[in-house]
């Protein structure tokens, strides 16, 4: 794989960068192969994959892998040239129709595809993602130009392409909050979403929220994706979600019916099926978002002012809820809508009382009794409140015999 520059160690670190981070180097970056330069000097830079096992062997096969690879996931050709930018950087540029250029200083885009890649959001979507495998800032003059499309279009089309690529973002949780908060810098979220438009810096009077409602959406999101580092039933639970992609719209979605006349979960659930059509959602994923930002105040509420020790309660969230990945799925949105509500909003009492209610709700739902370890967990609570001495011996065979 050739690539022609002036600095063939300029060149080489900027190829490293795209081997090692972007999409296609988990399926090339095997346990025994590194990226080795051929050959490196003042005009040109070969590079191929050697298997360091096996030295002898040519690396031909491995660098189509990489030329195709190359073409596929960042549009940059396998045979191309490097120029140098504006502030001295190396750049690859490609010679396909849509080139993008990629250097140490950022990733942008050049400026006779400017206008095209500005107002496609689809394509918006594709550099936001190659920025963030790159691990490269967007460059200004490309920021900016894609803001002022942006601002200068009342509404644009959102393509197939478009609301699948915005999906897939949607259900990769690393990074899902910076990328969001990107989007909506740029006015590309609203052309997606466009209930997002009504709600930026829409301020909520009352004592409990600390953040504009399109902050607090995002905060929110951001929340639920910091579960899954969590060694609990809430890591566990949102871990244990199929559908992210759902969720975390269910989440961007669930406040955005307020500053209206309204009932804002009432509105919230007519935007949720606006929007599932715009995405192209199925009937039954747009109606599990609708009925997701519909419910979302339910669990804290009955968690909180309910006796979640009465079984009628109980009995009837459960067949509200109607199946366990929908409780699974509600359970992890209250625990993040009360996070990003402020600081300390979502206290470890407020956690256990929702728990409490998940576990209990499961139960009746998954068919079977409360679980040996919840029982026992529960049990050796009690002990460790009974006193040494007196009568304790007795409370313990009360306890057992339960």
């Amino acid at each position: 794989v050739v690539y022609r520059s002036g600095t063939g160690i300029e060149l080489e670190r900027d190829l490293q960068r795209l081997v090692t981070t972007a999409q296609f180097g988990r399926q090339l970056a095997e346990p025994e192969s590194v990226l080795r330069p051929r050959k490196r000097g003042a005009k040109a830079a070969v590079f191929a994959f050697e298997n360091v096992n096996d030295a002898g062997k040519s690396g031909f096969g491995e660098a189509c892998r990489v030329k195709s690879a190359l073409r596929g996931a960042t549009g940059v050709e396998a045979r191309g040239s490097a120029a140098r930018d504006d502030d001295g950087g190396t750049q690859i540029r490609d010679r396909s129709p849509e080139p993008l250029l990629i250097g140490p200083r950022g990733i942008r885009v050049i400026k006779r595809r400017m206008d095209d890649i500005a107002q496609n959001p689809a394509e918006i979507l594709r550099l936001m993602d190659l920025a963030n495998l790159s691990d490269c800032r967007i460059e200004h003059r490309t920021w900016f130009a894609i803001r002022e499309a942006m601002m200068k279009c009342p509404s644009i089309e959102v393509t197939s392409l478009a609301a699948e690529k915005f999906l897939s973002l949607l259900s990769q949780p690393l990074h899902l909050g910076d990328l969001l908060r990107r989007l909506h810098e740029l006015r590309v979220l609203e052309k997606l979403v466009p209930a997002v438009s009504h709600a930026r810096c829409l301020l909520q009077f009352n004592e409990y929220h600390k953040y504009t409602v399109d902050e607090h959406s995002i905060r929110a999101i951001e929340s639920a994706t910091r579960f899954r580092t969590r060694d609990d039933d809430l890591g566990e639970a949102y871990r244990g979600i199929q559908r992210k992609d759902l969720l975390h719209l269910a989440l961007l979605l669930h406040d955005l019916g307020k500053g209206y006349a309204e009932d804002h979960s009432d509105v919230g659930r007519r935007i949720a099926i606006e929007t599932g059509q715009l995405l192209n959602l199925t009937d039954h994923d747009t109606e599990l978002v609708a009925f997701l930002v519909h419910k979302h105040l339910i669990m804290s509420h009955l968690a909180q002012w309910r006796d979640i020790n009465d079984s009628a309660v109980v009995i009837q969230f459960a067949v509200e809820m109607g199946s366990p990945e929908i409780l699974r799925m509600l359970y992890v949105l209250t625990c993040a809508d009360l996070e990003a509500v402020g600081p300390g909003v979502l206290t470890d009492w407020k956690l256990r009382l929702l728990t409490n209610l998940y576990h209990r709700t499961m139960n009746h739902l998954a068919g079977s009794p409360a679980s040996d370890q919840l029982t026992e967990s529960k049990k050796q609570a009690v002990r460790d409140l009974i006193p040494s001495g007196g009568n304790r011996e007795w409370w313990l065979r009360q306890i057992e015999a339960i």
